[in-house]
């Protein structure tokens, strides 16, 4: 069952098998955390559908994305009152983001996490690594048992050539995992430094992301 206390922030970290993973973001109104780091995309869920061009593609259910609370189900991620991104078996188990370019850092919003929330990393077909929701919560210095006053913004990071990813699933075996204001940053991007914007109602924000250097990348085969 999930509970209710006060929102817990922090921003330590550690490497985790070549992945780097950390938390600390910006608060928005409304919109809970969103990224600190600039060079980057945000999907922020606002318009309420999944993204489906390039260059990205969320692959999943329209059912993937909601609006507020659904008891048993899902809850929105502390203080955010737009729509999210929910994984679990009600809603749609599984989503996959596929990217047209290989990318170094990924960061989400995610609230009340549970030890049955997972984030897969993968290059091509071949496989990085797994964040568990036990993993990700400890991070933030809480457990993983579903509390919905609880949220931080995770950043995680690539710390070789080796670890670039180009896919990323996010499941969970049990309602739900629960996230929003999505962010990727591209290995061959702008070479300009800039800082994160405001978000605004839409699902795309482009940031500073070298998108002449993506439209390079062929589209993944798998």
């Amino acid at each position: 069952m999930k509970t209710t206390s006060t929102l817990l922030l922090l921003a330590i970290g550690s490497p985790l098998l070549g992945l780097t993973i950390n938390s600390g973001g910006r608060a928005v109104t409304n919109q809970g955390l969103f990224t600190l780091v600039s060079q980057t995309m945000t999907v922020n869920f606002n318009d309420g559908l999944l993204p489906s061009n390039w260059p990205v593609i969320y692959e999943g259910l329209a059912t993937n994305v909601l609006t507020g609370n659904i008891g048993g189900v899902s809850a929105s991620p502390p203080n955010n009152t737009f729509a999210y991104l929910t994984v679990g078996p009600t809603r749609g188990a599984t989503v996959t983001v596929r990217f047209q370019a290989m990318m170094d850092y990924f960061g989400f919003y995610v609230g009340s996490l549970d030890s049955y929330n997972f984030v897969d990393f993968y290059r091509g077909t071949d496989f990085i690594r797994t964040f568990s929701g036990t993993e990700i919560a400890s991070i933030g210095g809480f457990p993983a048992n579903g509390d919905q006053g609880r949220g931080i913004y995770v950043n995680v990071y690539a710390d070789s050539a080796s670890e670039h990813f180009d896919r990323v699933v996010l499941r969970s075996t049990s309602n739900a995992m629960e996230s929003d204001n999505h962010t990727f940053r591209a290995v061959q991007r702008s070479v300009t430094t800039v800082s994160s914007p405001v978000p605004e109602p839409s699902t795309y924000l482009l940031i500073g992301l070298g998108l002449a250097a993506i439209a390079r990348y062929r589209r993944p085969t798998h």
